[in-house]
């Protein structure tokens, strides 16, 4: 695992940098029609090649040899297709280092179903697979513009055909499935008007316009029906003072969409579009929260805020996550950072106060040996709201599995902060 974080840490950075290089001449009411960007999707057929099935297997026993624990909830999960499959906070990652899949109450490494550059997500509403089947190339817009955004393309594996479908060729920003598992909620860029548009993709060459003028930094909201997504002029070089700010796009799925704009001055806020840092939804507050710089947005136009730390520390102080979960329940907010130089690496959980103004508490998992850092990864939920799934790199000699990048799974509890071990089966 040591020896790939340096790797994901020189991805995100060429990420970053193409993000922040160049200087865009947006004009907004220059937009590409339906017409012409479906003709730029070239489809074909999927070539799909079988991969070994080699794969380890483990099962929760807690340390009092009562049952197992339980799977994170998915009350609407299709049955037979696995309850998640994640690569944790390797956001951008390829296919050859395993995927952790969990079902049954059972964790496995198993190998990729379909070889990819890049993972976009998982629904386990429809048991399909979002992928890339390379990583990040520069897009070429239209005019004397530098190559801005990083794209690829977007295709769908379903678990319970064994099928793989190429859905968008090219222009692919990021792609994040809709809550009804369905559709496909995509950033492309759009090479007429040099941003980028949020498009709901429904299958090959199908996909409707949402938005125009917007970024990859969106979220869904619990119930479905909103989609929030925030745009600063850090992302991008020469963005139009009208596309910035904090905007929700309401009628999702009645089809009737209609954007409103959030009065948010502070738009340091959302100031970047960084991998595992989109906006959490926290309805008893009516308020967004943002991971990356835990600024907290109210809905309701009243002015944003940073909660306050104990022993005088901020935000500042932590590494940006790479992989977040916002635990609705007991208003608390786990994160994930390749710690780097900082020596703050690792898995920590932050605890708010009910109107989410202070930090109450916050720890770090584990015993840090590696110059700081904890090598302990966050990976998943496995009961939603009470506990979660980690791959444990500070046991001494860790086991790999299939590579070096996943060492044991186990399971902290977030109400009594105790492990639970998940033993080896074959």
């Amino acid at each position: 695992m040591k020896n790939i974080q340096p790797i994901l840490m020189i991805m995100i950075a060429l990420i970053m940098t193409s993000l922040a290089c160049g200087t865009l001449d947006f004009g907004i009411e220059s937009q590409i029609t339906d017409d012409e960007l479906s003709n730029k999707f070239n489809l074909q057929e999927s070539n799909l090649e079988e991969f070994g099935t080699t794969e380890e297997t483990f099962q929760s026993t807690d340390e009092t040899g009562d049952e197992p624990a339980t799977v994170v909830n998915q009350p609407e999960t299709k049955p037979g297709v696995p309850d998640e499959v994640t690569l944790g906070p390797l956001v951008y990652g390829s296919s050859d280092v395993g995927l952790a899949v969990i079902e049954d109450q059972t964790v496995r490494i198993a190998d990729s179903p379909v070889d990819f550059g890049l993972l976009w997500d998982y629904s386990p509403v429809s048991g399909r697979l979002a992928y890339a089947s390379e990583f990040f190339y520069g897009s070429e817009p239209s005019g004397n513009v530098v190559p801005n955004y990083p794209i690829s393309d977007l295709w769908v594996y379903d678990y319970t055909s064994g099928q793989s479908e190429l859905w968008l060729s090219d222009y692919v920003n990021q792609a994040v499935w809709a809550p009804d598992g369905e559709r496909i909620t995509a950033s492309i860029f759009n090479p007429m008007s040099n941003q980028l548009d949020l498009v709901l993709v429904s299958g090959p060459d199908q996909y409707e316009l949402v938005a125009t003028c917007t970024s990859g930094y969106f979220s869904w909201s619990p119930n479905g029906d909103i989609l929030a997504y925030a745009v600063s002029s850090s992302m991008v070089t020469g963005m139009p003072v009208e596309c910035v700010g904090l905007f929700l796009v309401t009628g999702m799925q009645s089809g009737d969409y209609k954007v409103e704009r959030v009065p948010v001055q502070e738009t340091e806020a959302f100031s970047n579009n960084y991998p595992g840092a989109d906006p959490f939804w926290t309805f008893e507050q009516d308020a967004l929260i943002f991971s990356e710089t835990f600024w907290v947005v109210p809905l309701d136009g009243s002015p944003p805020f940073t909660p306050q730390f104990p022993d005088g520390v901020s935000a500042a102080d932590f590494p940006r996550p790479n992989l977040s979960f916002w635990n609705i329940e007991q208003w608390q907010l786990i994160v994930h950072a390749f710690g780097g130089r900082s020596g703050m690496g690792g898995v920590w959980v932050f605890e708010f106060s009910a109107d989410l103004r202070t930090i109450e508490n916050y720890y770090r998992l584990g015993d840090p040996a590696n110059d700081g850092n904890s090598d302990i990864m966050l990976v998943s939920w496995w009961k939603y709201g009470e506990s979660i799934l980690v791959a444990d790199g500070d046991v001494p000699e860790p086991k790999p599995l299939i590579n070096e990048f996943w060492s044991p799974p186990k399971v902290w509890s977030l109400i009594d902060q105790t492990w639970t071990v998940l033993e080896y089966q074959q």
